[in-house]
């Protein structure tokens, strides 16, 4: 999936560093073509991988990252996601990919307030790495905005396509921020990546399949694993 978008009728040849992911949402991305992203998961359970670490999928809820993570859906049932993606030089040209490494000289006072649409994207804590729950009301305020900007990027009905485009994210962005200064923490991260080759699949399993009465004898029997191991790694 493309970065950016490229006029056609209406400025032919410009490209908007915004683009959306209707049926890419939770693949891998790409390296060279990653930006920031939101992921909006609207429904469903399972596991997510971010960087190096696995967590249980929160939904609904919003997913903040930047250019240097990676979403990745490990395991999921019946999970359904909208995503965008965008460079913060379509909010303001003056910062750079990643708004912390921007030279501090040259830039007004509404460049550092600029920023703070952005911190969802970069503050990371234990509790916190990019994952807002919110609730149901929002998550489809959220979902109406990202079809707006679809529909806008898609189709470029007239010559405010790239404004309006523009200002949806904008909206967008604001929203997301004032929701993360009030926002619930979110689940500890699984087991370390260091183990989590062995009992991998046993944790996507019992994600997926948390509704059914799951027996240890069912789990030993799965994965050829022996009720010794079985304790080591989950008691």
């Amino acid at each position: 999936m493309e970065l950016w978008t490229l006029g056609r009728s209406y400025y032919p040849g410009f490209l908007l560093t915004l683009s959306t992911m209707p049926e890419e949402a939770l693949k891998q991305d790409e390296e060279e073509n990653r930006g920031y992203r939101i992921v909006l998961i609207q429904e469903g359970i399972g596991i997510v991988q971010v960087g190096d670490y696995l967590y249980q999928i929160v939904a609904p809820a919003v997913y903040c990252l930047n250019e240097n993570e990676s979403l990745v859906l490990v395991a999921g049932n019946q999970v359904k996601a909208k995503a965008l993606r965008f460079l913060p030089t379509v909010v303001n040209a003056r910062i750079l990919s990643t708004p912390e490494s921007t030279e501090e000289a040259g830039l007004f006072q509404s460049d550092f307030q600029d920023r703070w649409y952005f911190d969802p994207f970069m503050e990371r804590q234990e509790n916190y790495y990019g994952c807002i729950p919110v609730d149901p009301a929002v998550a489809i305020h959220i979902a109406q905005m990202v079809d707006e900007i679809d529909e806008n990027l898609s189709l470029q009905p007239d010559q405010q396509w790239p404004c309006r485009s523009r200002s949806f994210l904008l909206e967008l962005l604001f929203l997301i921020r004032r929701i993360h200064l009030s926002a619930d923490t979110t689940p500890n991260k699984l087991p370390n990546t260091s183990e989590i080759s062995q009992i991998k699949p046993i944790i996507e399993y019992l994600h997926t399949h948390y509704r059914e009465k799951i027996k240890l004898e069912t789990l030993t029997s799965l994965f050829h694993i022996n009720n010794t191991t079985m304790n080591k790694h989950f008691r």
